[in-house]
């Protein structure tokens, strides 16, 4: 099987939570499987902010951070996953 590689980007986030990317359903309803290879977050403003990535599952459990409250100094970024 072939693998299906994107790549996604979401400018100018702001304070509130924003959805980056949905695993796809499958066959009746099911949801496929993705993996995530990289995460980079980047502060392009002229001061420090806290973020955050989290990975939400949908029925309520399992439910997790990959990074909670991360400084990233102006204009510096941060790589979650490489």
């Amino acid at each position: 099987m072939a693998n299906d590689f994107k790549r996604f980007c979401k400018p100018d986030v702001g304070t509130s939570n924003t959805t980056l990317y949905t695993v796809p359903a499958g066959s009746g309803s099911a949801a496929l499987e993705s993996i995530v290879i990289g995460i980079t977050m980047a502060n392009k403003s002229t001061s420090g902010i806290t973020a955050s990535i989290f990975i939400d599952n949908e029925d309520g459990s399992n439910d997790v951070y990959i990074v909670k409250d991360a400084n990233i100094p102006a204009g510096a970024s941060l790589e979650v996953i490489s």
